[in-house]
């Protein structure tokens, strides 16, 4: 039976990634490695034996691969995992570059605490398909000696709502992560777990105060 594994409390350990279109604005549209290479959003099928065996992108597009793949967070048989795939593009099967998870949040009810530290809201967006509201994220982080602290977000149904709109709250606390550098991450909120009986909004705390994004 395939499980789908969605992170309502999400540990990060973040690392540095650019997004990469599938254009070839701003390089040599030649043979050079630059040329073919293409990012998806994509949901990652793992077979019996925790291998990455194929990805379906965001504009209905089955990839396989040309190559084994098996990652530490891809460790569950017969799931699927949100993830941004990098790949040379071509013919299909495709040679995969890296295979980034992207952390999959859901609305909690409560939250055992509210922590608002701010962050910086990049864009947001619903992918392709309508299946997730997608969110990238610019986070203030470093290395301290001996402090091994990580961030961490999560989403709550916002306890200071009107109730003229379903409104959330997206929680991020800093736990004392030097901010000496920003790094982006993105996130995905599956639409299937938002109300549809009237508009949904999600509230961030950023750099520059509390702002509203509208998800559907």
């Amino acid at each position: 039976m395939l499980r789908k594994y969605i992170y309502t409390l999400l540990i990060l350990c973040f690392s540095s990634s650019a997004f990469i279109s599938c254009s070839s604005d701003g390089y040599d549209t030649g043979d050079g490695n630059l040329s073919y290479l293409c990012a998806e959003f994509v949901e990652a099928f793992t077979s019996s034996d925790t291998i990455v065996m194929k990805a379906v992108t965001d504009d209905g597009a089955s990839l396989t691969f040309t190559q084994r793949i098996k990652t530490s967070w891809t460790s569950v048989p017969d799931s699927s995992y949100r993830a941004l795939l990098y790949y040379s593009k071509g013919d299909n099967p495709v040679r995969a570059l890296s295979l980034r998870q992207v952390p999959v949040l859901t609305p909690k009810e409560h939250a055992d605490s509210i922590a608002t530290d701010p962050l910086t809201v990049e864009s947001v967006w619903t992918s392709k398909n309508e299946k997730y509201v997608n969110l990238s994220l610019l986070l203030k982080t470093g290395v301290s000696e001996g402090v091994d602290e990580k961030q961490w977000l999560s989403l709550v149904v916002d306890p200071e709502a009107s109730g003229t709109d379903n409104s959330l709250l997206l929680l991020h606390a800093q736990n004392g992560v030097p901010e000496y550098y920003t790094t982006r991450i993105y996130v995905s909120i599956p639409i299937a777990t938002l109300p549809t009986d009237k508009a949904t909004v999600l509230r961030v705390n950023t750099y520059k105060g509390m702002k509203t994004y509208s998800l559907r």
